[in-house]
C-alpha cells in the first residue's frame, strides 16, 4: 500500500493507493481481452441479425449485356454488389423442395423448404426460400421467372416425395 499525507490550506489530506501484484495485472488484461472477445462475438451476432432483418437480395438480369448481378440492398437504400455472372455461367434455374434440420424449442426438427436456385458450375445461388406457408408465393415467382426469362435460361423442377 502506498500513502501520502499532506496539509493544504488547513486541511489534512491522506491519500492511499492499493498496491497490485503481477497476478492483478494479468487478471486485468485477461478481463480486458475476454471482454473485447465477448463484445466482438455479440457485435457479430447483432450484425448478422441486422443483415437478416434489414436487407434483401436483388437480382438484376441485364438482357442487353447478358449479365446477371446479385446485390445485397441494405435498408432499401445501399446496394452492395455480391457477384456478377454471365448468362452462360448459369446452367439452369431450379425449383425444388428440400428438407433440413431447423433449430426449434425442442431441439433440431426436420423442416421442408421450397427453394428457387440459380444452378452454376461452382455452387447454387439461392434466389428465394420459403417454408410451407409460402409455397404458393415461391411457385408464383418461379412461374413468373419462367415466363419472363425462359428465352435465356432453362428451368427445371425437382421435387421429392
Amino acid at each position: 500500500m502506498r500513502y501520502q499525507i499532506s496539509v493544504e490550506d488547513g486541511e489534512f489530506l491522506v491519500s492511499t493507493e492499493a498496491s497490485f501484484t503481477l497476478i492483478d495485472f494479468l487478471v486485468f488484461f485477461f478481463c480486458l481481452l475476454a471482454g473485447m472477445f465477448t463484445t466482438l462475438i455479440l457485435w457479430m451476432f447483432a450484425a448478422a441479425v441486422l443483415v437478416k432483418v434489414f436487407t434483401r437480395n436483388e437480382f438484376r438480369f441485364n438482357t442487353d449485356r447478358y449479365e446477371l448481378s446479385q446485390y445485397l440492398r441494405i435498408f432499401n437504400y445501399f446496394p452492395v454488389r455480391r457477384r456478377t455472372l454471365s448468362f452462360g455461367d448459369v446452367e439452369h434455374i431450379r425449383i425444388s423442395n428440400r428438407q433440413g434440420d431447423m433449430l426449434s424449442g425442442g431441439g433440431l426438427t426436420k423442416k421442408e423448404w421450397m427453394i428457387i436456385e440459380l444452378m452454376t458450375s461452382s455452387k447454387p445461388i439461392t434466389i428465394a426460400k420459403g417454408d410451407q406457408d409460402e409455397v404458393v408465393e415461391v411457385y408464383e415467382l418461379y412461374e413468373t421467372l419462367n415466363m419472363e426469362l425462359g428465352t435465356w435460361f432453362r428451368f427445371r423442377e425437382e421435387f421429392s416425395h
